[in-house]
């Protein structure tokens, strides 16, 4: 018997639905992640291409730029299919504004069900300004200037995250394994879909990249990085992070973190090539069996910085090869 909808996880959390326990196993089902978008796109030879790529290629560097722009296309389209099926039907940007109104819609109605009475305002309210917040840092305390209280947005939150349509990103402050979340500390907020995020951010999708640039200041990037990594967790909850040092010890922050095998891995997510790397060394020289990668535009390597006669090796990956982070950390 297989189950699934967005009421599941929140009737479990309500003590609504028994799990027989050793009889159940859960998958998590997500938008389309890139790869799955380039086939959905008939683009299956530029998989093939990626998946034979080796830190140190020489990357041809047509297939590159054509990779960066179809990435580009994904971060603006999202990976709803329905999207996608209209970015074929079309072939062109900017198309879809009914699917996504449709969606959220229907979302905003689903909303009423999570909770009963008073609790639904906080859901809505919560549903309806979190795009505004995605690939960013946000507090429960006032969010989108609701004037509700932290526990009655933290409740809503929990309610969203538990139908998917949200994730809520702990901070950590790490050094050693166990990775240990700070639970007091400020979340980073990435929604159900990149394409969502622009629609209700009232962005038409023929705009152009620098104009989004302006606009988002680099979340988007954020946004949509933080929605591929959890594409990656299929059979439990992602287990994803982002690092910061201790409030007594300065403001530096890495965008995402995970753990493989016995390290810490800190990644970096750059919008511009050419961007420091400043919180990423300080979290290379504060964590122990830490592995540092930079996600950006450009091409793969792998290189050492010495900084203050401390040596730091630095994957660098572009945006289109992040689905095989494993393969090169392993």
């Amino acid at each position: 018997m297989i189950v699934a909808g967005s009421l599941l996880e929140t009737r479990i959390n309500d003590g609504l639905f028994n799990i027989p326990v050793g009889r159940v196993e859960f998958l998590f089902i997500h938008p389309f992640n890139f790869y799955e978008f380039l086939s959905a796109i008939g683009k299956d030879q530029l998989i093939e291409y990626i998946n034979n790529i080796k830190i140190g290629d020489n990357v041809i560097e047509s297939i590159h730029q054509s990779l960066i722009k179809y990435y580009y296309d994904f971060m603006l389209i999202g990976g709803m299919p329905g999207a996608i099926r209209g970015y074929l039907n079309h072939n062109q940007l900017g198309k879809d504004n009914e699917f996504y109104s449709s969606i959220m819609l229907t979302y905003s109605e689903d909303a009423r069900k999570y909770s009963n009475g008073a609790g639904r305002k906080y859901i809505e309210s919560v549903l309806e300004n979190s795009t505004k917040f995605a690939g960013s840092i946000y507090s429960y305390t006032n969010f989108g200037d609701s004037g509700f209280s932290s526990r009655e947005i933290s409740t809503a939150f929990n309610k969203l995250e538990g139908a998917m349509l949200i994730n809520q990103i702990p901070a950590i402050a790490s050094t050693t394994l166990p990775i240990q979340s700070k639970n007091k500390r400020q979340k980073k907020l990435v929604f159900l879909d990149t394409g969502l995020v622009n629609f209700t951010n009232g962005l038409s999708l023929n705009n152009k990249l620098s104009e989004y640039q302006a606009i988002y200041k680099g979340r988007i990037f954020e946004q949509v990085i933080g929605q591929e990594l959890i594409s990656m967790f299929d059979i439990s909850e992602a287990k994803l992070y982002y690092w910061a040092k201790e409030k007594t010890e300065g403001t530096a922050e890495v965008d995402y973190c995970i753990q493989y095998k016995d390290k810490i891995v800190g990644i970096e997510v750059k919008s511009k090539i050419g961007s420091t790397l400043r919180s990423l060394l300080s979290f290379g020289n504060l964590v122990e069996n830490n592995i540092l990668v930079r996600v950006y535009g450009d091409k793969p390597t792998l290189e050492k910085v010495t900084v203050n006669n401390k040596s730091y090796e630095i994957l660098s990956i572009p945006y289109y090869l992040l689905l095989r982070l494993n393969d090169f950390l392993g």
